[in-house]
């Protein structure tokens, strides 16, 4: 991802987390958020274990604010565009 497309994934997820209609769905662009970041920056983000302990979250199934962060950072991190990330777990 070159930085001109993350800028503009960033911001759309921004705009989308503020729009949020629901808690889950603003957890899930925060997650998208900090996982774009890593997939942008690398280890210069987050280290190895905060990035394994973001992709666990995901499949957190007695938390579900921790699960929905941790499916928005993988879907960050997976470089999935920020308008159809949320459509894919819902």
């Amino acid at each position: 991802m070159d930085d001109k497309e993350f800028e503009a994934w960033t911001r759309q997820a921004e705009t989308r987390r503020g729009m949020a209609t629901t808690p889950e769905e603003a957890r899930f662009y925060q997650g998208y958020l900090l996982g774009l970041q890593r997939a942008h920056h690398g280890v210069a983000y987050l280290d190895e274990a905060e990035h394994q302990a973001n992709l666990a979250a995901a499949l957190d199934e007695a938390d579900p604010d921790r699960r929905f962060h941790g499916q928005g950072y993988m879907a960050g991190f997976n470089a999935v565009d920020p308008i159809t990330a949320l459509g894919m777990i819902l």
